[in-house]
């Protein structure tokens, strides 16, 4: 079970003796279970334009969802499962664009 601090409200590591975010001195006090506050949810915007692009732009998803993935990555895999399906969706979407280009290429000879 995931522990938070007492004060800001900022997840702790479960031996951790004071929070690394406010200083606080946790003696031995914790909140646990689920904490959501506004401060506390991560939002992968990039990811999620990343998603909706893939769409309509494949190209731009598709570096908006790696970029996404990179975010992911380095803030606690915020977006992940998003900025996953943006990749796949524009590579889809950019393998039937360049199939129907080469299909209409090949047709009008």
């Amino acid at each position: 079970m995931k522990k938070f601090c007492t004060i800001c409200g900022k997840p702790m590591d479960s031996d951790a003796t004071f929070c690394i975010e406010c200083g606080n001195a946790n003696k031995g006090e914790y909140k646990s279970g689920i904490h959501i506050n506004d401060d506390d949810i991560e939002i992968n915007r990039l990811a999620i334009t990343g998603v909706v692009l893939s769409f309509m732009v494949p190209f731009i998803g598709l570096g908006l969802s790696i970029g996404g993935l990179v975010y992911a990555k380095k803030h606690d895999d915020a977006g992940k499962k998003a900025a996953i399906t943006g990749i796949i969706l524009s590579s889809v979407f950019m393998t039937l664009w360049f199939v129907l280009k080469v299909l209409a290429i090949i047709l009008q000879k």
